[in-house]
Order: C-alpha cells, then structure tokens, then sequence
C-alpha cells in the first residue's frame, strides 16, 4: 500500500500537477488508438465499397486501382503529418472532399497519420494517401502546387 502525505500546499499542488499531466498523457494516446473502429473497407457516395488496408507500396499501388489511379510504385515522399484537433474553414472544405470519397478525417482529430505521396502515371499529377496504422483515411489527387483545388479519388 502507498500513502502520500503532504503537509504543505506547495506538495499537494505539485501533485494536482503531474496528476493532470499523466492523465492528459494517457488520454491523448487512447484518443488516437482507433484501429479497432477503422474498418478494412469504406463505402463512397455512390454506395461502391472499396478496401482501405495498406501495409506496403504493392498494396497502396492496389488500393488506388479501385479508383482506376495507376500510380509510380515509389512514392516521392513520405512523412507524419498531425490531422488538425480543430477544422477550420480549409480543412473543413478538405474533409468534404474526403467525405464523397467515403473516408471522415474527424474521426480522427489530433491523430498522427502518414503521408505517402505517388506520381500518378501518365498525368504528371501527384497521388497523396493518408493512412493511420494500416488503413488509408483519406487521400486526392493534385499538381502539388499551393493552393489548388483537390480532386478526389473516385
């Protein structure tokens, strides 16, 4: 058995403190553990299904196929990108985008996911995917220049 005695208010707040800090901590990692509620396929706005799980570039390569992409087997760039806790206007008009597809990024908000971006074969443009623990959550199509408009991937 533990037993914390503090005398003083300086010790108990300095225990309120941490308290809260571990709490925070450990509520932030649970937040983001979603793999349980991410299931292996999505449906888009026309009611086509479409399977999500990526494990590799021959898989991501797979994946699009469905959307009649043909991407270059090597991505261009990878890397983690935060997926914002609060939507603003952009990210908010971002996640319609997603939504027509059949993906909802707000189910994951304040989540780290990884961005793998492809060269799409033949156009010039670029494919970007966003995946969270094996699953693609979302992705489009575009030139890469600031700004753009989006396409989506259906």
């Amino acid at each position: 058995m533990v037993v914390f005695s503090f005398g003083n208010k300086l010790g108990r707040v300095i225990f309120a403190v941490i308290t809260a800090a571990v709490l925070v901590t450990v509520c932030s990692v649970i937040g983001c553990d979603r793999r349980e509620s991410i299931p292996p396929y999505a449906v888009n706005n026309d009611g086509v299904r479409f399977y999500t799980e990526i494990s590799d570039n021959d898989s991501a390569v797979g994946f699009l196929k469905q959307f009649g992409v043909s991407i270059e087997k090597k991505p261009v760039k990878k890397d983690i990108v935060t997926i914002p806790a609060d939507f603003g206007e952009v990210y908010g008009e971002y996640n319609e985008l997603q939504k027509r597809t059949g993906f909802d990024l707000s189910r994951f908000k304040g989540c780290k996911a990884e961005r793998i971006i492809y060269k799409e074969k033949g156009s010039g443009e670029y494919v970007t995917l966003l995946a969270y623990k094996g699953h693609v959550i979302g992705g489009h199509i575009g030139s890469g220049e600031y700004g753009e408009k989006y396409r989506e991937l259906g």
